[in-house]
């Protein structure tokens, strides 16, 4: 079993929000009495190698990448052929993207990137997004949707907006906790790179306590649309290539959780959109005190092929992160999902028999703690042929073939 704990200091935040200010633009000024509930700025993402994008200089994207019909998946110098099934999920973000398998695989849907390597997939003033006070290219990563690059791969000869077909990718952010946040006071500030072009439209979204996410500003291209401003969020942005935005979210009374969501969609062969440094912050409230406390699990050595996976309460912590692998490095997961209590069950048709490797991470944005342990699945009924936890007439078809095929 073992234990990770990784913190990050107010100071650092701090700092880092200062260095914000520095970026080219038209803000609105966040109250200095705000307090601070979220902030990702991806530094924590694991990258690997490129698989369409010839960049160089060694981990470069999103860690959940893939093509049509047998996509790559990378871990080092290993290619496991897993599809890639249109979206990925790490420390409580969720990405889903519409086609999967089809155009460059480094972006299908929002990728985790450095500024750098983005500029070496093309230019066209993608470097200017974070740049140094001499144009310097920052090495930060960063969250962006490309589909400018995504339509350059044609992979099998299929053309990546061929047929109708456009682009759509969204980007949930982990449930924040802002409870006792004075109501109309929370906002959400991130610097951003978009550029436009035909229909390409962009939008930020907002979910309280699990309710349907509502629009709270729109980027669109059309020039003929009502601009876009910040007193007036929805309309026709032109090309803001580096920016630092402040948008109201307008809360409502007795809140307790948020999740805000970045949208991109109806998009072809146009350009992108960028977002890092993603802060949320309101009057009120009770920041968080640190990162989660201890833990442990409590899920069972040996298990059914649908276990139900258990653990105890972790102290601060907003959700629990879940993976389940074949190796005790997790290079390979087989499972991934979230949990804001402290069970899950897994479903069926995952897991067969066998020995896996159960993590278990308690997170919130000041940072996570994590347990891992071995399980065993061993499925007690040997009738049940297809590991789904039940016997039924898939098991009967599959007991018939076994009899059929012996008597040949």
């Amino acid at each position: 079993m073992s234990v990770r704990t990784h913190g990050r200091l107010m100071m650092q935040t701090s700092r880092k929000l200062l260095l914000l200010a520095a970026l080219t633009a038209t803000a609105t000024s966040v109250p200095a009495q705000q307090n601070l509930f979220f902030f990702e700025d991806w530094e924590s993402f694991p990258l690997f190698p490129s698989i369409d994008e010839p960049v160089t200089g060694g981990q470069s994207w999103t860690f959940d990448l893939g093509n049509a019909p047998l996509p790559d998946y990378f871990f080092g110098d290993a290619v496991d052929s897993i599809p890639f099934d249109g979206q990925w999920v790490r420390n409580g973000w969720t990405m889903t993207f519409n086609l999967p398998g089809i155009g460059t695989a480094e972006w299908q849907g929002f990728s985790i990137t450095t500024v750098a390597n983005w500029v070496q997939a093309d230019t066209q003033l993608r470097g200017e997004f974070k740049a140094g006070p001499n144009g310097e290219i920052s090495t930060s990563k960063i969250a962006v949707a490309d589909p400018d690059e995504w339509d350059d791969y044609p992979f099998e000869g299929i053309n990546p907006d061929g047929d109708g077909r456009r682009y759509v990718s969204e980007l949930t952010s982990p449930r924040v906790s802002i409870a006792g946040v004075d109501a109309g006071t929370l906002v959400i500030q991130f610097a951003s790179s978009w550029r436009p072009e035909t229909v390409q439209t962009a939008e930020v979204r907002v979910s309280y306590d699990d309710a349907p996410f509502e629009v709270v500003s729109r980027f669109t291209s059309v020039g003929t649309d009502e601009p876009w401003t910040l007193e007036s969020p929805f309309g026709f942005k032109p090309n803001s290539t580096n920016e630092l935005l402040t948008l109201p979210l307008n809360n409502p009374i007795g809140a307790n959780q948020v999740r805000v969501q970045f949208a991109i969609f109806d998009a072809v062969n146009n350009w992108w959109w960028a977002v890092d440094d993603i802060s949320i912050l309101g009057e009120g409230g009770t920041p968080l005190a640190g990162p989660p406390a201890a833990f442990t699990l409590t899920t069972p050595a040996r298990l059914s092929t649908v276990p139900t996976l258990s653990w105890t309460v972790s102290g601060n912590a907003l959700e629990y992160d879940i993976e389940i692998a074949n190796d005790e490095l997790f290079t390979n997961p087989v499972f991934i999902g979230i949990s804001g209590g402290t069970s899950l069950q897994v479903p069926a048709g995952v897991l067969s028999n066998g020995v896996y490797y159960l993590k278990v991470t308690a997170r919130n944005s000041e940072g996570t703690v994590e347990r891992t342990q071995q399980i065993i699945v061993n499925n007690a009924n040997p009738y049940d042929l297809d590991n789904n936890g039940v016997v039924d007439m898939v098991d009967n078809l599959l007991y018939l073939n076994f009899v059929d095929r012996a008597q040949d």
